[in-house]
């Protein structure tokens, strides 16, 4: 049985770069943390049971699954979601990630060069916001010879869904601005700087003057959308 009087944090480190992962845990061992480290998700989302985290850090850009798919799945799990999670990338396209990982319900989302007193800054915040649970500690321990079956189980339901949700909000939400040739071609614009860089490979617009028809057709993760056509 766990100890409720235990002081020591945990701290999940999740990053396929050993440079990085071995840079944050060496600082993060000196201020007195408990570091877990692993270099792909499936491997972090395991560890989650036998050595349940206090907080999450997570690179954007991994190998198997992004930090934004390992969130969700973190975020629509009942015993999980709880678990703070702070998303960091080095990409220079803030304005996309930022997004992604608000959709993905993060805690936090930073760019990499904020350094090291600027994630400590975030960390400590976090920590002292919020708590995991003894309680929620001591079920994940139990439950770790059904990791895997969840970690599947997940996976499947969170990525796809939540990739078409969130981009259906979008572009309903510019359906509000058609009335404004130049609010709108503004917003779609600002739409697409957001999206596009997550996976979204092809997006193509027709328009005829005959029936005033913006069609758009995308294709995500090469599972092809119906098209849609907007009057």
């Amino acid at each position: 049985m766990m100890e409720e009087s235990m002081l020591q944090k945990t701290i999940l480190l999740v990053d396929d770069s050993k440079t990085q992962l071995s840079f944050y845990q060496i600082n993060f061992s000196k201020m007195g943390y408990k570091v877990v480290v692993a270099d792909s998700v499936q491997k972090a989302f395991y560890s989650l049971f036998t050595t349940p985290p206090d907080i999450i850090l997570c690179d954007v850009l991994m190998r198997d699954f992004s930090g934004f798919q390992f969130c969700r799945i973190l975020k629509k799990n009942i015993i999980l979601k709880d678990i703070p999670v702070i998303l960091y990338t080095s990409s220079i396209d803030i304005m996309s990630n930022s997004f992604w990982a608000k959709q993905a319900d993060a805690d936090e989302f930073i760019p990499k060069d904020i350094g090291m007193e600027g994630l400590v800054e975030k960390v400590l915040k976090l920590l002292e916001q919020k708590t995991v649970k003894i309680s929620t500690k001591q079920k994940l321990i139990e439950n770790v010879d059904n990791a895997k079956k969840i970690f599947e189980e997940s996976v499947f339901v969170c990525d796809t869904e939540w990739m078409k949700s969130a981009i259906s909000k979008e572009f309903i939400n510019l359906t509000k601005s058609f009335d404004n040739n130049e609010l709108f071609v503004s917003q779609l614009f600002n739409m697409l700087s957001k999206i596009l860089p997550y996976n979204l490979c092809l997006l193509s617009f027709s328009h005829t003057n005959q029936n005033s028809e913006l069609e758009i057709s995308t294709s995500i993760n090469n599972l092809r959308a119906d098209e849609l056509t907007i009057n």
